[in-house]
């Protein structure tokens, strides 16, 4: 057990990595991971995505070289919400057998998918993928137990054993209370999480709606709870960045810009929030793409 979520994954990084180990993660991809693999002495790799931001596998190959340690993964995405299918899973397995590499497999969301196949983990494939699998856990999302701080690693033993040990030495255990309350959510299974998963679909349908009805391009989320609309007619030179400061200022509309992630032409929305909430976003958003539509389209040059 760990921290949270994101000390599972720093611990995880800090044990696989070595100086100048490359590893891959796909864009668009979380905030922390550039940062965490770089903090473990590793180099960040990012492989842009296909359209639909799912796996570009040409990509993929190409990105490999000799220092190539491993892939990072996160299904359901943040940003995007994309789920990996069974299919790209094992793919994308297949090209760490090929290459030997760890996969690293973030799957804080894998709870929250809508409809479809449910979230498919690597470690469903096989014994040997299974033993280069590394799982990332935690008790936030799907239990809705932010407070209460924590997370896990499951992966070979070897590895885990690692990561515990560099936490004995680091940070030391979550709290007794945390544990208590995690160990009981996961054993049962709450049926509270289905009813959140059902709310956060319908909150979904709402605002890929009103984002599709203001003319933005917007993946379907299948899982997490984040939208992630293309706004690249709408950038200036500042790109993403400055777009969410002027809707911050002129409409006091908080989104992520989509640089954060590595794809600066796109912006991300959260609806883990209330329908009436969301409504009045969408209101305000569009109020603020027609003033920026009426105004000269300045160079990014």
């Amino acid at each position: 057990m760990c921290h949270s979520a994101k000390h599972a994954l720093s611990g995880a990084l800090l044990a696989l990595i070595e100086t100048g180990d490359e590893v891959l993660m796909l864009l668009p991809a979380w905030v922390s991971y550039v940062e965490i693999v770089k903090y473990a002495g590793g180099v960040p790799v990012e492989v842009r995505s296909r359209a639909d931001l799912g796996p570009d596998f040409s990509a993929i190959e190409r990105a490999i070289t000799k220092k190539t340690r491993g892939l990072l993964l996160n299904s359901p995405c943040n940003p995007s919400g994309y789920v990996m299918s069974e299919s790209e899973v094992r793919q994308l397995a297949a090209i760490a057998e090929k290459h030997d590499l760890w996969i690293v497999s973030d799957e804080i969301y894998r709870r929250l998918v809508y409809e479809g196949a449910p979230n498919f983990s690597p470690v469903s494939i096989s014994s040997a993928v299974r033993a280069r699998t590394v799982i990332v856990d935690g008790a936030s999302k799907a239990f809705a137990m932010t407070g209460y701080r924590i997370g896990y690693v499951a992966g070979p033993k070897e590895l885990a054993s690692a990561v515990a040990r560099l936490n004995s030495q680091l940070t030391g255990c979550p709290n007794a209370i945390s544990q208590a309350a995690f160990e009981a959510a996961l054993l049962s299974e709450p049926p509270e999480v289905a009813r959140m998963c059902g709310e956060f679909q319908a909150r979904r349908n709402l605002i890929v709606a009103g984002l599709r009805k203001l003319g933005l391009e917007t993946p379907e989320p299948r899982g997490a709870f984040y939208a992630f609309p293309n706004v690249k007619p709408y950038l200036d030179a500042r790109g993403s960045g400055g777009f969410c400061e002027d809707l911050l200022e002129q409409h006091n509309l908080a989104v992520v810009p989509g640089s954060a992630f590595g794809c600066d032409e796109y912006v991300r929305f959260s609806y883990a929030t209330s329908i009436p909430t969301i409504e009045k976003a969408l209101e305000r958003f569009g109020a603020f793409l027609a003033n920026h539509a009426r105004r000269p389209t300045r160079s990014r040059a």
